[in-house]
């Protein structure tokens, strides 16, 4: 599903803290990047649906935070491209990359 998806590299979570989270990818076209994130593993529970461009002047990254998150909760996220001109559908054809991540505890 990579290459439908249009992601070449991630997603990847970072900047974890007890209520953030980073997700970043690298496409493998320019296009828009949906980031998706859930509370079920099923991903039929949608929390927040971020859109972010991927361009050739940021090197085909995107990445985007997802805030007021709860503390030492799992999370699940997926992220697609979508480009018409390139025949690239992104959510509507269901092609996702997709992982999942914890939130830290609350700090002491």
């Amino acid at each position: 599903c990579t290459l439908r998806s249009g992601i070449a590299l991630g997603p990847i979570c970072c900047n974890a803290s007890s209520g953030t989270v980073t997700l970043w990818a690298k496409t493998i076209v320019p296009g828009a990047v949906f980031f998706e994130l859930f509370a079920d593993e099923a991903c039929t529970s949608s929390l927040e649906v971020q859109k972010v461009d991927s361009t050739g002047s940021n090197g085909l990254v995107a990445s985007t935070s997802f805030e007021h998150l709860n503390s030492s909760t799992t999370y699940y996220y997926r992220a697609c491209v979508q480009n018409d001109n390139l025949k690239m559908p992104g959510a509507a054809a269901g092609f996702f990359v997709s992982g999942k991540l914890t939130t830290l505890p609350e700090p002491d």
